[in-house]
């Protein structure tokens, strides 16, 4: 034990309280700091500077190297193809969506169940997810084939049609065939993510509920639903994000056809790239692009009353 006077003598009495503590936050800070810095090098290198270069691209007519200002953006709103674009990749957005969440979660609470079998269930839905796009698109334009595709041989052989249907030739099959096939290989995993929120679920809450007298709605309604809110709403944001990025699986199995009726912007920028041979535009569309998901993405978090600590 350190008597005042001496304390007083070696210069302790002056030392600030709060100096001991400063230093531990001044230590934590940096040791955060630098666990963070290769992450944020990762971001620059993969995600910021890329995007930086692209920025700067679609400024240029990358033909002659000349500085064009926002011609190529002028280029782009002003071409027939754009709003169209638009307009199919919000259709395909919206419809993955919704099937998606609503198959999902019904596939979710069927494995929440106690059933034999369950755990080669869940084994089983993870097949579509990790069979390779070019593949998935292969198998399905086999199966959905107007001449020998196994579902037009089912729709002729039941009598449901008389003539074979072209899913993807004609303009009225052709997207939501293509939101079906991409369904089937998300769905599965929807429903293990709800899954396994289910699993976090106290188990004494539904107890409860029981001895209470709950139906099953009741409790859904004011047990399951809100666990599964929160997380329901990340993935949400991150479903939207992804779906409307796809390009591989819409490519594969209709290259935007036919008569344009699934051309996305992830296509249409493709087509300006490597149809058209116009970077400066393909750039433009890009950012475009961009602009339009950052600005939902900042409404709904806005909507959703996000806070970030």
């Amino acid at each position: 034990m350190v008597s005042t006077t001496d304390a007083s003598e070696i210069g302790l009495d002056r030392l600030p309280p709060e100096a001991g503590p400063v230093v531990g936050k001044d230590r934590g800070a940096s040791t955060g700091f630098l666990l963070s810095l290769p992450a944020t090098l990762l971001i620059l290198v993969v995600i910021v500077f890329p995007f930086a270069y692209v920025a700067g691209m679609s400024l240029y007519n990358e033909a002659t190297g000349e500085f064009v200002g926002t011609a190529n953006f002028r280029r782009v709103l002003s071409s027939t193809d754009f709003l169209p674009s638009v307009r199919v990749s919000l259709v395909w957005t919206i419809s993955n969506l919704v099937i998606q969440t609503v198959c999902g979660l019904a596939l979710g609470l069927f494995l929440n169940q106690r059933f034999r079998g369950r755990d080669a269930a869940r084994t089983l839905f993870l097949v579509p997810f990790v069979v390779p796009t070019a593949v998935v698109a292969l198998m399905f334009s086999w199966m959905v084939n107007s001449t020998f595709g196994v579902f037009n041989h089912l729709i002729l052989t039941s009598g449901l049609s008389d003539t074979p249907i072209n899913f993807l030739g004609d303009p009225r099959f052709a997207l939501p065939t293509v939101v079906l096939i991409n369904c089937w290989r998300w769905i599965p995993l929807v429903a293990l993510i709800i899954f396994s929120i289910l699993q976090g679920i106290p188990r004494s809450e539904y107890e409860a509920a029981r001895v209470e007298g709950a139906g099953h709605w009741a409790t859904f309604r004011f047990i399951t639903f809100p666990y599964l809110g929160r997380s329901m709403t990340a993935i949400g944001l991150l479903g939207t994000l992804l779906t409307f990025n796809i390009f591989d699986l819409i490519w594969l199995l209709t290259a935007g056809g036919p008569v344009n009726r699934t051309k996305s912007l992830p296509v249409l920028i493709y087509e300006f790239a490597f149809g058209l041979q116009n970077l400066g535009a393909a750039a433009a569309a890009s950012v475009l692009m961009f602009l339009m998901l950052l600005v939902f993405t900042l409404l709904y978090f806005q909507r959703r009353d996000f806070k970030v600590e």
